[in-house]
C-alpha cells in the first residue's frame, strides 16, 4: 500500500489522459450443449429464500460458507456450502447490499448499498462491525485487496477510492466523470487495481504511485464484470456488448475477444454479460449474463466446455469454491444454485 503521507487532495485529482491511454443432496445432472466432450458437471444444491434478483455471491476463504444479497429483501444471507440448514440473515433496510466481498482472513464481509457507505460486518458475532463513506459517496461496488488491509470501492459518480480497512480512513481517490463505476477488482500483488464502467472503457490505477495507469478501450458497452488471472498478467471482462475479452495488463494492447461459440446445431451469440469467474488455477472461465444459462470455457483457448442450464432468468453473479470444486450462480429467478464442476477442474488443474 502507498505511504498514507500523500496528500488526498492530490490524489483526487487523478484522471486519465490521452498519454496515459496508449498505455450433499442427490445430484442432478445439467443440460449441456451437445457437441461437448468435457468432463460432466452436475447441479448439487438449489439454495431458495431471498426475494427478488440475487445480484452478488462470495465464497468464505475456507469455501464453508456462501454469502449472497438480493434486491428486493433488502438482507445478506449466509449460507453452509455444503449443509442445507437454514441462512443466517444480516442486514436490514438501511444497509440493503448490492455488492459483497469477504476479507482474505474470513472474518469479515463488506457490503455496499443503500446506506451509501461500505459497510464492514464481523462475521463471528454477526453484527455490523463498522461503516464509512465520503460526504457525496454512493457505492457501487466493492473488494478486498488480498492481503486484507485495503478496501477498493467503485461509485456512481465514476470515482475509485481506496480505504483503509482497519480504520475506514480514505486513502486514495480518484475524480468522478460521472460514468459509474460497477466492478473493481485487485491484482493478486494488490499493485493495480481495475475499474469497469457505464462508458465501456476499463481503467487500471496505480496502487502504490496513486495514479492512473492506463485506460482500455474496446468495449461498446458497460463493463460489468472484472477479474485477473492468478499470475496478474491477463485481466478477463464482460460487458453489455456481448463480448468478453482478454487483456494483457502490462502492455494494454488489443484483447482477445469471444462473442459466441459454434455446435453441431449452429452458432451460439453471447448475451449481455453480467459476471466472469476464474477457476482457483486460472484455467475454467465461468459466465453468466442476460440469458438464463452459465457458460464454462477454457481460459487459455477459449474453448468452450459446458452450457448449465437450470435457472429460469438472467444470471448476475457467479463465483467458484477456493477448492475450484463447486460453482455458485445467482439469478434474478431469486435462486442460488451451487454445481458440482469437480471433474472439470481435476481435467484442468
Amino acid at each position: 500500500m502507498a505511504s498514507a503521507a500523500l496528500a488526498v487532495a492530490a490524489l483526487l485529482a487523478v484522471s486519465f489522459s490521452a498519454a496515459a491511454a496508449e498505455l450433499q443432496p442427490t445430484a442432478e445432472p445439467a443440460t449441456a450443449t451437445p457437441a461437448e466432450a468435457a468432463p460432466a458437471v452436475a447441479l448439487l444444491r438449489t439454495l431458495s429464500g431471498h426475494e427478488g434478483a440475487v445480484l452478488s455471491v462470495a465464497f468464505s476463504p475456507d469455501g464453508r460458507t456462501l454469502a449472497s444479497c438480493a434486491r428486493d429483501d433488502a438482507t445478506i444471507r449466509l449460507w453452509e456450502a455444503a449443509g442445507s440448514g437454514a441462512p443466517r440473515v444480516l442486514g436490514d433496510e438501511k444497509t440493503a447490499a448490492v455488492s459483497v466481498a469477504f476479507s482474505p482472513d474470513g472474518r469479515t464481509l463488506a457490503s455496499v448499498g443503500r446506506n451509501n457507505a461500505i459497510t464492514l460486518w464481523d462475521l463471528a458475532e454477526g453484527r455490523e462491525r463498522r461503516s464509512f463513506s465520503g460526504p457525496d459517496d454512493w457505492f457501487t461496488a466493492v473488494a478486498f485487496s488480498p492481503d486484507g488491509r485495503s478496501i477498493a470501492s467503485g461509485g456512481r459518480d465514476g470515482s475509485v477510492k481506496l480505504w483503509d480497512a482497519a480504520t475506514g480512513r480514505l486513502l486514495r481517490g480518484s475524480a468522478g466523470d460521472d460514468n459509474a463505476v460497477l466492478v473493481v477488482a485487485f491484482s493478486p500483488d494488490k499493485r493495480i487495481v481495475a475499474s469497469g464502467g457505464v462508458d465501456g472503457t476499463i481503467k487500471l490505477w496505480d496502487v502504490v504511485a496513486g495514479r492512473g495507469l492506463r485506460a482500455l478501450s474496446g468495449h461498446r458497452d458497460a463493463v460489468r464484470s472484472l477479474v485477473f488471472s492468478p499470475d496478474g498478467r491477463t485481466l478477463v471482462s464482460g460487458s453489455e456488448d456481448k463480448t468478453i475479452r482478454f487483456w494483457d495488463v502490462a502492455s494494454g494492447g488489443e484483447p482477445r475477444a469471444l462473442a459466441g461459440y459454434d455446435t453441431p446445431a449452429g452458432s451460439v451469440a453471447l448475451p449481455p454479460i453480467g459476471s466472469l469467474a476464474l477457476s482457483p488455477g486460472g484455467r475454467i472461465l465461468a459466465s453468466g449474463g442476460g440469458d438464463d444459462t452459465v457458460e464454462l470455457w477454457e481460459a487459455a483457448s477459449g474453448r468452450h466446455l459446458r452450457r448449465l442450464i437450470g435457472h429460469s432468468a438472467a444470471i448476475n453473479s457467479v463465483a467458484f469454491s477456493p477448492d475450484g470444486r463447486v460453482l455458485a450462480s445467482t439469478s434474478s429467478d431469486a435462486t442460488i444454485k451451487l454445481w458440482d464442476v469437480s471433474a472439470l477442474t481435476r481435467a484442468n488443474p
